[in-house]
């Protein structure tokens, strides 16, 4: 019995020294505009196949820290500029500093659609405002772009009114 218990001891302070011995390391930098030298504030970085990651700070900059000693892909993407993927390697203690020169994509942003949906709320503005006591109002144009289930769900978003539940849904209007 004891001849286990010794060995068990040897195994769990021998992991514990390679746990120890391994010292995680780190990355810094910053993720710039190639042609500006400007920061990219917002930027993700990250490696890949793993759970590290960050936006870089309004000045570029970025940290990742306590990153097993290895090779990695760095991973830099930002919207409007062509991604980027960086070989590096990770030393057991030490900060490896980086900086990343991004280059514009144009072709990379795809269309933006921009759609009113201002007329039938700003009716029911405009009688909220010219109403003689306390009222407020939507249009059904603005419930119908709502996502609930049922008008008791809709009607739950106007201030001073409260909805009932069953079973999770909504089922009965409350005034206050």
């Amino acid at each position: 019995m004891k001849p286990k218990i010794v060995i068990s001891v040897l195994i769990l302070f021998l992991n514990s020294i390679f746990v120890f011995a391994a010292d995680p390391g780190s990355i810094s930098g910053r993720v710039l505009d190639k042609i500006s030298g400007e920061g990219l504030p917002g930027a993700n970085v990250y490696i890949e196949g793993t759970a590290f990651g960050t936006a870089t700070g309004l000045d570029g900059s970025f940290t990742l820290s306590k990153i097993p000693a290895g090779e990695y892909e760095l991973s830099i993407r930002y919207i409007g500029y062509s991604i980027q993927k960086v070989s590096i390697l990770i030393e057991a203690g030490e900060t490896l500093n980086q900086d990343i020169l991004l280059e514009e994509d144009a072709a990379s942003i795809e269309e933006v659609v921009v759609t009113a949906q201002l007329r039938g709320q700003r009716g029911a503005i405009n009688r909220q405002l010219t109403a003689n006591s306390v009222m407020n109002a939507v249009s059904k144009d603005k419930l119908q772009e709502l996502p609930d289930a049922n008008i008791a769900e809709s009607l739950g978003r106007i201030p001073g009114v409260s909805v009932g539940r069953s079973a999770g849904e909504a089922n009965k209007i409350i005034i206050r």
